[in-house]
């Protein structure tokens, strides 16, 4: 059976036992998308989404100062766009079709009108797709960019600092990393790609060597390690450099968890039941990494404040363990308090966050696969 994998590529099971089927029971308090039932505010919310929802995000996307969220539903070949109505309810649900296949989404103004566009990755036509914000929460027809072989997760960033966004492309079963640098209004040129290791499944920028300019870190899922591809500030990038991870990383996040002003990375260790945490540096390198064992296969990852004492926590999607998250509350020096348990709908496969209640708390939104829908669980944690 295939699974496609939250922004983070496919992996081929011969049976996945919870790979399909309804919600799986989730505890988590279903209502409908308007905030209807007896949910208070700081009930978890489910609603339905498109078909495979594999990727997700949050932005303003209707410009009235709540945080919308938009999921890519990778059976479906579409995105399922909520807007945020403010104290947590979400309106009915919008779609707007996407490529093949479309494994991770993301929002960003590309063409500098104030109004947040959609990027979508989609795996089974190898292209992202771009879909122009309107302004009122509606996006006009896709646009699409061709990419290496499978476009499984997808970064906006200035990578050649003109001062117009850029994207980078983790292309799965291409085994490379597709540049596609922005020529203005909302349009890319033609992908310069570069190699990675095998089944690259998730990618971020940064500066890793303290030069100034925006590096790429992929995961390989296939060789398990992170690679780092050292950028020049003009759009492109030298060979990978390599370090070893644990059993199959996917998902990806960065973020400063022992508050020395140097972000960590952090990934999802789908073969290894855990997550990993590379310190930060500033020389281009990274020590061993620090593991920790979380749920069964996890496949996305994030960072935030989940209990609002002021130190970064980590939350992992357990795709394996068929309908929960893993909360890793921080010490601030890097490490972690016990692991909670959190529940969610079927086969988690990725992660936003953000205040979705308005009440200054970091929630979580997840993607959950084979349940059809997508779960907002409010914080403090």
């Amino acid at each position: 059976m295939l699974v496609v994998l939250a922004g983070c590529g496919r992996l081929d099971f011969a049976d996945l036992a919870n790979g399909a089927g309804g919600d799986g029971g989730s505890n988590s308090g279903t209502v409908d998308a308007q905030g209807g039932g007896s949910a208070s505010a700081h009930d978890p919310i489910t609603v339905a989404t498109g078909t495979g929802p594999s990727g997700i995000a949050t932005g303003d996307l209707n410009g009235d100062g709540y945080p919308d969220l938009v999921v890519s539903n990778d059976n479906s070949a579409d995105v399922s766009v909520f807007l945020g109505k403010g104290g947590g309810p979400l309106s009915s649900e919008l779609r707007f079709a996407a490529g093949t296949d479309p494994g991770a989404v993301a929002i960003a103004d590309l063409d500098g009108d104030g109004h947040p566009d959609l990027i979508v990755a989609n795996l089974g036509s190898n292209n992202v797709s771009i879909l122009r914000g309107i302004g009122d929460g509606t996006f006009a027809a896709a646009v699409d960019y061709p990419t290496a072989a499978e476009a499984a997760a997808v970064t906006v960033v200035d990578l050649d600092e003109d001062g117009i966004l850029d994207l980078a492309v983790a292309a799965y079963t291409g085994n490379k990393v597709s540049v596609l640098l922005g020529t203005g209004g909302g349009t890319f040129g033609t992908a310069t790609s570069y190699t990675t290791g095998s089944s690259p499944a998730g990618v971020v920028a940064h500066d890793w060597n303290g030069d100034g300019h925006l590096d790429l870190l992929v995961t390989s899922f296939g060789t398990g390690k992170i690679d780092l591809l050292l950028g020049t500030g003009t759009g492109q990038f030298g060979a990978a450099t390599t370090t070893a991870a644990a059993a199959n990383p996917q998902g990806v996040a960065i973020g400063d968890l022992d508050g020395d002003g140097v972000a960590e990375v952090v990934t999802a260790d789908f073969g290894a039941n855990k997550i990993s945490v590379f310190h930060g540096t500033t020389t281009g390198t990274f020590a061993a990494a620090t593991s920790t064992a979380v749920g069964a296969g996890p496949i996305a990852v994030a960072i935030g404040d989940f209990n609002g004492d002021g130190k970064k926590d980590v939350v992992a999607a357990n795709y394996m363990a068929t309908t929960t998250l893993t909360l890793l509350l921080g010490d601030g020096a890097g490490g972690f308090a016990a692991p909670k348990t959190l529940t969610v709908g079927k086969n988690p496969t990725a992660l936003v966050v953000g205040d979705f209640n308005g009440d200054g708390h970091d929630d979580i939104a997840c993607a959950n696969s084979a349940g059809n829908t997508m779960t907002v669980l409010f914080g403090p944690f």
